[in-house]
């Protein structure tokens, strides 16, 4: 399993990434600012993705291409300040809201992976 971690605050990055290489120890995890350093011909294939990705409310736009270029598999968790839908054009996924922490992390992680809603 490959994990993305997209967020642009440095010091919040390292806590999601902290989050999941002491949860899922072992896996490789990609951490990248914006969605332009994504470059998803490196995770596809036969491995699960998981992409956390950390939405600001004035950029939602500039993520649904991205999310376009992404392979139906990959399991999506986003963080934001207020919801999205799939209506709105984002992927099916688990949300979290800002502010939140490790546990609230590990827990949307685990219900992507396993595709419960």
């Amino acid at each position: 399993m490959y994990f993305i971690v997209l967020e642009q605050d440095p010091f919040v990055r390292i806590d999601i990434q902290d989050t999941v290489t002491t949860e899922f120890p072992g896996q490789p995890v990609i951490v990248t600012e914006t969605p332009k350093e994504v470059s998803w011909d490196v995770v596809s294939g036969e491995e699960p993705v998981v992409a956390i990705v950390s939405i600001r409310s004035d950029e939602k736009d500039s993520y649904k291409s991205m999310f376009d270029l992404m392979e139906p598999e990959v399991k999506v968790v986003l963080i934001g300040n207020s919801p999205v839908t799939e209506e709105e054009g984002y992927p099916p996924h688990v949300f979290v809201q800002r502010p939140f922490d490790s546990v609230m992390l590990t827990k949307a992680v685990k219900t992507a992976i396993s595709g419960q809603p």
